[in-house]
């Protein structure tokens, strides 16, 4: 009689633990098809790509076997010259590592070890 309850109580616990790993694993699938419906209505409404198409994408580029198809095209000599489209740049001001402030202004605040000077008050015309 022993044998046969322990037998009965083997069963109820695999089934259960069975259960119990069959509803985990809904859950998994679950929680990962919201994680992708969420990831794909974000992009839709910003307009960028999901991180994981472009972490892959990059990945492709990178991948073996696309460095053998760019080795095999690019046989140009290292003499071979290159026509690129010509255009004027011109700025109004200059580049901005060359340009100097025309006033400097030393503040010494005591007890105050900040580089951060105090913002000028401006008046705005109404």
């Amino acid at each position: 009689m022993s044998e046969f309850l322990g037998s009965i109580l083997r069963f109820i616990l695999k089934f259960i633990l069975g259960v119990m790993a069959i509803v985990f694993a809904v859950s998994l699938l679950v929680v990962a098809l919201l994680a992708v419906a969420f990831t794909l209505l974000k992009a839709l409404l910003t307009g960028k790509k999901p991180t994981p198409a472009v972490v892959f994408s990059r990945f492709r580029q990178y991948s073996s076997k696309d460095l053998w198809r760019r080795s095999a095209s690019a046989t140009r000599s290292p003499g071979t010259v290159v026509d690129v489209e010509v255009r004027e740049v011109t700025t109004a001001m200059p580049p901005t590592d060359s340009v100097k402030p025309t006033t400097t202004r030393n503040v010494q605040v005591a007890g105050n070890v900040s580089d951060v000077q105090p913002k000028e008050r401006t008046q705005h015309a109404d």
